[in-house]
């Protein structure tokens, strides 16, 4: 494993065929197969010692509007939201790109459970906990990133990883708070 490895590192060493595996979203998935990549997916191994499956962070694509938004704008925007979300268009996105579709009536739908990725994506996220919308979220992966690095490289026990981790989230966040 690179000294220097992160998520590009460990995606680009996936796609070159030098890595068996990688722990990825459905985003990446059109990527790996447009590149003739034969890729499964397995939800991630629950823990032996708990019984536990992890239960990753899971961030469905979404919309939102400004609050400000009034009026005639407001009200095409609502439409516009609204098309988007339909069973109709989320199937047609599935079509496009091979990812989970946001509305739950469409997960029962063919393309759905006849499509083994998509099938197999849709069980890793009914184990995942929702990712909260809000800033403090970007901190908390920057501060994640060097006490991987440092797991991956051997220069960081897993131990002394978690406590790099918290302290450097809350330092980040206390400071972008300023």
């Amino acid at each position: 494993m690179p000294k220097e490895a992160d998520y590009e590192i460990a995606n680009a060493l996936f796609k070159d065929g030098l890595s068996a595996m990688i722990i990825n979203g459905p985003w990446s998935f059109a990527t790996y197969l447009r590149n003739n990549i034969p890729i499964g997916i397995a939800r991630i191994p629950k823990i032996d010692e708990t019984g536990l499956w992890p239960a990753p962070l899971v961030s469905p694509m979404g919309y939102s509007l400004n609050k400000n938004l009034t009026g005639q704008k407001r009200r095409v925007a609502v439409k516009l939201l609204k098309y988007l979300t339909s069973e109709e268009v989320q199937l047609r996105f599935i079509k496009l790109s091979g990812t989970i579709p946001s509305r739950k009536t469409a997960f029962k739908d063919s393309l759905v459970q006849n499509n083994e990725l998509i099938r197999s994506a849709l069980d890793q996220l009914m184990v995942g906990k929702p990712m909260p919308v809000v800033t403090e979220m970007r901190w908390i992966f920057d501060a994640m990133r060097p006490a991987y690095q440092g797991i991956f490289t051997g220069q960081v026990k897993p131990e002394q990883a978690v406590e790099q981790m918290q302290k450097l989230a809350e330092k980040l966040i206390r400071e972008n708070r300023e």
